[in-house]
């Protein structure tokens, strides 16, 4: 959840100052912002609503180097009032000024230390910062206060997940799906979250619940169609997962898929001793052309890809009354493995084990083809 729209709701314009004008007020209350930074200027004579009211607009507006001018005024007013530090913090925040930032939201959590949307900007800035630990505090601080923004529970678990902290991210991301809106974005991306840590803990039917949440939310979100298949995959649900494959399969014929699966899709992933292996489908099979329909890439630990071995379909495969054999691609050229031949309808077990022999380097009847040199 973006700061500036809480900032709509939290923080309505204070209602004890005097007023400047019924028109700015008027035109503040139908969010006609244009019309007031062209109707007034901060080098007029200007009241301090008139001013706060002037740097909201640019604040809504995302002119924020103006908006934090307007706010510095309206502090030259009245330096207690918090809403003036929080708002030029926000601004400063946005237009990536973050140690100004802080100090403007210290600031205001000085004059007002109950108010849980200023620790949460605060955290912020801390996190945009990469000072993670102090981001952490922030947002536990906001928590423990009343009427806190859904924010501060999602931004607390994504901290603790990008700390690396897995077992105490889980538990926040639960809390957070717990305490959150359940009809807002922030609460489907929670949940997803939840998901993905309880898949790499093995977890299947937790995250297969959670998932599934977020497919009874968004029933077209392909990214998380093609983790819903890596559960079922890895509870050798197959059944299930050929029903999903084939949401996948109708967006391909649509052109309704994001970018990153317009070829393919990762359907599997596994650990081979200190790699990850990730399993991925292709969607086209042209006639009369070698192709690759399943490729395991083997990751190393920095995430890059050290070769691949794949299920391929040629006419000389095909002329073996096969539907595909297994090669190898890596830095020394391309090794064809005869010896693991497929129909069309294989068990996928018997295929990641034939991957996991090529792995291993157990013997086989192969076929290597090297590189041509330039």
């Amino acid at each position: 959840m973006n700061i500036r729209k809480i900032g709509v709701f939290i923080f309505i314009i204070q209602l004890y100052f005097p007023l400047f004008s019924q028109t700015i007020d008027e035109l503040y209350r139908a969010q006609a912002y244009e019309n007031i930074i062209k109707s007034y200027s901060i080098n007029d004579n200007l009241s301090e609503r008139a001013v706060y009211i002037l740097g909201m607009s640019y604040y809504h507006l995302a002119q924020d180097e103006k908006a934090v001018i307007c706010f510095e005024k309206a502090i030259q007013f009245d330096d207690a009032n918090p809403d003036y530090h929080f708002f030029k913090g926000t601004s400063q925040l946005y237009n990536d000024q973050y140690p100004e930032a802080i100090q403007s939201y210290e600031k205001c959590i000085s004059l007002d230390d109950k108010n849980a949307i200023y620790y949460v900007g605060l955290g912020d800035a801390y996190f945009n910062s990469n000072k993670l630990e102090a981001a952490l505090t922030q947002y536990k601080k906001a928590i423990l206060l009343p009427e806190c923004q859904d924010r501060a529970y999602i931004m607390q678990a994504q901290t603790l997940n990008d700390l690396n902290r897995l077992d105490e991210a889980l538990g926040a991301y639960y809390l957070a799906a717990k305490e959150i809106d359940p009809f807002g974005e922030s609460y489907i991306d929670c949940v997803f979250n939840i998901g993905l840590i309880e898949y790499l803990y093995e977890n299947y039917t937790k995250a297969e619940e959670a998932f599934s949440k977020v497919l009874d939310l968004r029933p077209l979100d392909y990214q998380v169609i093609a983790k819903q298949i890596q559960v079922f995959y890895a509870q050798q649900n197959f059944e299930a997962a050929n029903r999903l494959k084939t949401s996948m399969y109708r967006a391909f014929e649509t052109g309704n898929l994001p970018d990153n699966q317009k070829d393919m899709f990762c359907f599997d992933q596994f650990e081979w001793e200190d790699k990850r292996i990730m399993a991925f489908e292709k969607y086209e099979e042209p006639k009369d052309k070698l192709y690759y329909k399943h490729i395991f890439y083997v990751l190393n630990k920095e995430n890059r890809v050290e070769f691949s071995v794949q299920t391929e379909h040629s006419f000389a495969v095909s002329m073996m009354e096969k539907k595909y054999i297994l090669g190898k691609n890596d830095n020394t050229g391309h090794t064809s493995y005869v010896q693991y031949a497929f129909d069309e309808e294989f068990h996928y077990p018997d295929l990641k084990a034939s991957v996991i022999s090529i792995l291993e380097n157990k013997p086989s009847k192969k076929k290597k083809r090297k590189k041509n040199k330039d």
